[in-house]
């Protein structure tokens, strides 16, 4: 992949993109930002750049019009049109805490970001990764770590239209509102609210638990979990004080704690 120089905070913006003429980061922590009109996949990407980079400087932005090969968790895909979001954020490198506390703080910060756009709207949190409005998947979020420089990478996509019609099934979209939410307005708001990056101290994380508890899409219900081969099904019973989910089997009533999962559904959704 060859990479082109990013020059400060200054995107390399083609004429006509609305995102790239209009975001504005000059008051954000963003030491570099780039634009691109079209990529395979922000996070790709970003990773890439981070490994390369002779000077590089954190944290970095990378934005688009058109994601062509968008990657979710595992094998899953993510579909996004000009007019939707999707965007990578190099953050963190050798990052001192846990690495479940990132994911909590983005999913909570994207939580944040839609209830004050969305204030009308049921807005809930799906761990690890998922952000669901009016019961649908609405957004997504996939954490991964540039190989040589250690950075971790935030990529997030956020469905503000409808996605490609072969993605459409079960996704929420803002526009459903009937209400126009600009591309631009959207991305600073978060960003104003992730940068902060407050999920380091015991105290902060207690706090993001107690959030996502107050907004969590699974509390209270029976869902099925995929780990590889394995199918466990029970009772979700919410975060551990480690922010791991907590399952408890519904043949043995033993409480299990769940670090990763390639797919976590409520049981009335896989009959």
């Amino acid at each position: 992949m060859t990479l082109p120089v990013p020059h400060g905070n200054d995107p390399s913006a083609p004429n006509g993109s609305t995102l790239a003429n209009n975001l504005q980061v000059g008051d954000l922590p963003i030491q570099q930002w780039l634009h691109l009109p079209e990529v395979d996949s922000t996070n790709s990407y970003a990773k890439s750049w981070c490994d390369q980079a002779e000077d590089l400087e954190l944290p970095l932005l990378v934005t688009c019009d058109q994601q062509t090969a968008g990657r979710g968790r595992g094998n899953n895909q993510w579909s996004h049109r000009s007019g939707n979001l999707a965007f990578s954020i190099g953050v963190l490198k050798h990052p001192t805490v846990p690495p479940q506390w990132l994911p909590i703080w983005t999913a909570v910060c994207l939580h944040r970001t839609a209830s004050r756009f969305l204030p009308d709207s049921r807005v809930a949190i799906k761990w690890p990764n998922d952000l669901y409005i009016e019961g649908r998947k609405n957004a997504g979020i996939l954490i991964e770590s540039a190989v040589q420089s250690r950075v971790a990478v935030v990529g997030v996509g956020i469905n503000l239209l409808a996605p490609h019609q072969n993605f459409a099934d079960g996704v929420f979209h803002w526009s459903e509102t009937g209400k126009h939410y600009p591309a631009t307005e959207v991305l600073e708001t978060f960003l104003r609210e992730f940068l902060l990056l407050q999920f380091v101290s015991p105290s902060a994380q207690q706090q993001l638990l107690q959030y996502f508890d107050r907004h969590d899409w699974l509390k209270g219900k029976q869902i099925q979990l995929n780990r590889g081969d394995t199918i466990l099904c029970g009772e979700y019973v919410g975060l551990s004080v480690d922010g791991f989910l907590q399952l408890r089997d519904e043949e043995e009533q033993n409480l299990q704690t769940i670090v990763s999962a390639d797919q976590i559904r409520p049981v009335d959704e896989t009959r």
